[in-house]
């Protein structure tokens, strides 16, 4: 979705849409302010793209196909400022039940991991930049002990995948894939 109301919630019907006729569903938050940013309305500040996740899990949660409910994936870019509150998004196995989530990883990002540096995650909206540095090797750690108690983020390693695929090529660019890693393949790589 775009960041703003009109496009979360049309995301949203489409989802149910595609829900009701047994498809899978995915979809990147990384468009969607982070927490704190500000908003010209009553709210004043957003309350984050990770908040708007559960909003799409309840969709999934009372659509039924074939008598089981509908499954989804949802990504967020490593240089999102919500990044960190993303990872840690399914600490409670009730949250997301429908949903596997996943960071779009870039390669700038595995090379900062590699050599111990600072990351910038930001974020820019009509109003704001917003950025925060932070060590890439310990935001790694972050996402590797999660994974390890949960099984949960993911990795998708973005670029890697657009040169892999026909599909930018094609007219139609990737904006999310399923997820390159999970649980304990993660692990292995920290």
């Amino acid at each position: 979705p775009e960041d703003n109301l009109e496009s979360i919630f049309d995301r949203m019907y489409k989802w149910a849409k595609c829900a009701a006729f047994g498809q899978g569903n995915g979809l990147d938050i990384s468009n969607l302010r982070p927490a704190g940013s500000v908003l010209k309305n009553s709210a004043v500040t957003s309350t984050g793209a990770v908040s708007m996740a559960p909003m799409y899990n309840a969709v999934l949660s009372v659509i039924a196909q074939q008598g089981r409910r509908g499954a989804s994936l949802i990504s967020i870019k490593i240089n999102h400022p919500d990044v960190e509150k993303f990872i840690t998004a399914k600490a409670d196995s009730k949250a997301l039940e429908t949903a596997n989530i996943s960071i779009q990883v870039t390669d700038d990002f595995m090379v900062a991991v590699r050599d111990n540096l600072e990351y910038e995650l930001t974020f820019t909206s009509p109003y704001e930049t917003i950025t925060k540095k932070i060590n890439a090797r310990e935001l790694f750690r972050k996402i590797a002990e999660q994974a390890w108690k949960s099984a949960e983020p993911g990795l998708q390693f973005f670029e890697t995948a657009r040169k892999m695929s026909n599909s930018d090529a094609l007219g139609y660019p990737i904006v999310s894939t399923n997820a390159c890693f999970r649980g304990d393949t993660l692990i292995a790589v920290a």
